[in-house]
């Protein structure tokens, strides 16, 4: 779980979102998350708002999406690395809770 901590720091490893995701993935990202981003420093790509507020419709569509990427990617993850991951998991559920 933690085998890339001891890792050094790849140097050009950043911005990869940028070939990865489709500007209206990163326009949604920083809608949600622009506001902690800019208090942690960081610029926005696309200055992050259109002024829109996401309804409770798109947000249950989002999540849908969400939970199905999850569910293939744990079809295509080994047992053994679901097992490391089961720690992880407890710990956000524990966050979520208290939440």
């Amino acid at each position: 779980m933690w085998e890339n901590v001891e890792k050094p720091v790849i140097a050009d490893n950043f911005n990869k979102y940028k070939k990865e995701l489709t500007p209206d993935d990163i326009l949604i990202f920083e809608q949600v998350a622009g506001d902690t981003l800019r208090k942690l420093g960081y610029t926005l790509e696309l200055n992050g708002s259109t002024g829109h507020d996401f309804s409770a419709d798109e947000i249950n569509i989002f999540d849908a999406a969400n939970k199905k990427l999850k569910q293939e990617a744990r079809l295509k993850t080994k047992p053994e690395d679901l097992e490391k991951r089961r720690n992880q998991e407890e710990l956000l559920k524990n966050i979520q809770a208290r939440i």
